[in-house]
């Protein structure tokens, strides 16, 4: 017996407004503001609801230059904010508290250029600003209380090149200087051939990722666990190896993709001892979030969807993973091995009045 609902309601509302001021033929200027809040109704057994709050603003200046070239400088900040609204005294929260469980700010400031040269080269040029802003919340300790900040610059540079009608090449690199863990080089490449309606490709591209500032200062607690940050990660580096055929026609689109990622440092979880405390206290779980020294994570999507007209369409996708922790010789903790979804839908316009029907199925097999 239980009082969980098999069925959770929610409430979205969302607002947005855009402006465009274009002073000469050649150049447009943007600038835009979002706010959204969503609302989760919780089981009863639960002793509070969710809310989220999100803004967003942020403008682009666009310069076009000939043959399709351009010049942009764009920047944005995001904030979100997440909170339990009490529905009843649990935990030393009191009925109708509401407390702040995140608070997190996103700018972004970019500079990039796209040069046309010739028939066969089109370059990509870009600089990138990310800074990322964290408070300690309710919920969430970041070590005394503190507000930590972090910021990663960046520097990069595409040509995507047709070396003959049917086979591209895409060759590029970022480089990298993060705050705290300094800077990276990461070069990509991929090759595609086009034969009539038939895609083939083939990539490679090494990435870095940066521990988040929850992975490295929150002190973390939701339900009874408590989640560690550790000023001890490294960064991630990874290289991505992937294969994949498309194929695409009025009636039918369909895919294949088969890929490597082998991984240094990835970024997990490691179990603590319970401490005294932590029992008297009904903790049932402590973690330390950890590196990993080597990991591989293999496997392959496939996917199709079919338009056989009448407005009707049907499609499905399976997607297999094998991640193993190399050292250990173990799967890695939350790794999933089958993941399936379809779907079936049907359309029909009568003047201005158009009906869409859909239905969506997923399977997610255990972690």
């Amino acid at each position: 017996e239980t009082d969980k609902q098999p069925v959770y309601h929610w409430f979205t509302n969302d607002f947005s407004q855009s402006f465009t001021y274009r002073p000469t033929e050649r150049l447009s200027i943007d600038v835009f503001g979002t706010y959204s809040t969503y609302e989760n109704d919780r089981a009863p057994a639960v002793a509070y609801n969710i809310k989220h709050k999100t803004y967003q603003y942020g403008g682009t200046a666009k310069y076009r230059l000939p043959h399709s070239s351009y010049l942009e400088l764009g920047a944005n900040t995001t904030n979100y904010r997440s909170f339990q609204q009490y529905t009843k005294a649990s935990g030393g929260h009191d009925e109708g508290e509401n407390m702040n469980s995140k608070d997190q700010d996103y700018t972004n400031a970019y500079l990039k250029g796209v040069f046309k040269l010739g028939n066969a080269n089109m370059l990509n040029v870009g600089l990138d600003y990310v800074g990322d802003a964290l408070k300690s919340t309710g919920t969430s300790n970041l070590g005394d209380m503190k507000d930590r900040t972090m910021y990663t610059l960046a520097f990069y540079a595409q040509d995507e090149i047709k070396i003959t009608s049917g086979l591209s090449a895409v060759a590029g690199f970022r480089y990298i200087y993060h705050e705290t863990f300094k800077s990276r080089f990461d070069p990509k490449v991929s090759l595609m051939y086009k034969w009539g309606d038939l895609n083939l490709r083939a990539s490679y591209a090494s990435a870095f990722r940066a521990p988040t500032l929850q992975q490295l200062y929150a002190i973390s607690e939701k339900s009874n666990k408590i989640t560690m940050g550790s000023l001890d990660l490294k960064a991630e580096h990874s290289n991505f190896y992937n294969l994949n055929a498309e194929y695409n026609n009025k009636y039918v689109s369909a895919s294949v993709s088969v890929y490597q990622n082998d991984i240094r440092n990835l970024i997990d979880y490691k179990e603590m001892e319970l401490t005294a405390e932590d029992h008297a206290n009904g903790i049932i779980s402590r973690k330390a979030y950890a590196n990993i020294g080597k990991a591989r994570i293999q496997g392959f999507d496939v996917g199709f969807n079919v338009r056989p007209g009448g407005g009707f369409t049907f499609g499905a996708t399976y997607n297999y993973t094998h991640a193993q922790d190399l050292i250990a010789d173990t799967p890695l903790e939350r790794s999933m091995r089958h993941a399936a979804t379809c779907n079936a839908g049907w359309s029909k316009q009568w003047g201005i009045y158009t009906l869409n029907v859909n239905v969506f199925g997923r399977y997610q097999g255990t972690r």
